[in-house]
């Protein structure tokens, strides 16, 4: 009967400690946190990118993470287009800003500051775009993004 129990606990305790690693490495690899990476290109430049297509997950944003790594961003993706606007409330380091319509980037906001203490610029997009895309600062430039690149999934 004790032989059971303990057999019990060790396979329940397998399972937690399982479990736990799983989320751990789900949590690590997609450093944004939500493990819902894909992989995009603009031109001959690829990034991989949180998707934000939900109300919450577009109203959150990258507010209150870290820095990105050189090829990550977050692509919001919206049910139609629209003038979406956007701040940098609660950024923890400069971004530059694509819009995208109908897979084509149509205008962009380069090294927007995080806000901090200042009042709140708002980004607003030169169009009614679909997608909006967050990358590191200086990226446009760097990367040689212009207006017209197609992106692809």
């Amino acid at each position: 009967m004790v032989k059971k129990l303990l057999l019990s606990l060790g396979i329940f305790l397998l399972i937690v400690g399982a479990a736990v690693i799983w989320q751990f490495i789900n949590v690590r690899g997609g450093q944004q946190g939500g493990g819902n990476l894909k992989e995009i290109t603009i031109g001959d430049a690829a990034f991989f990118v949180e998707i934000a297509d939900t109300p919450a997950t577009r109203t959150k944003g990258l507010s209150g993470h870290k820095q990105l790594k050189e090829n990550e961003g977050m692509l919001f993706i919206f049910d139609s287009l629209g003038q979406y606007s956007f701040w940098m409330k609660d950024m923890n380091s400069p971004l530059d800003i694509i819009w995208i319509k109908e897979n084509k980037v149509v205008g962009f906001a380069e090294n927007a500051p995080p806000a901090g203490n200042a009042p709140l610029t708002i980004y607003t997009p030169p169009q009614p775009v679909d997608k909006v895309l967050e990358i590191n600062a200086g990226s446009i430039k760097k990367l040689g993004i212009k207006i017209g690149d197609t992106i692809e999934f």
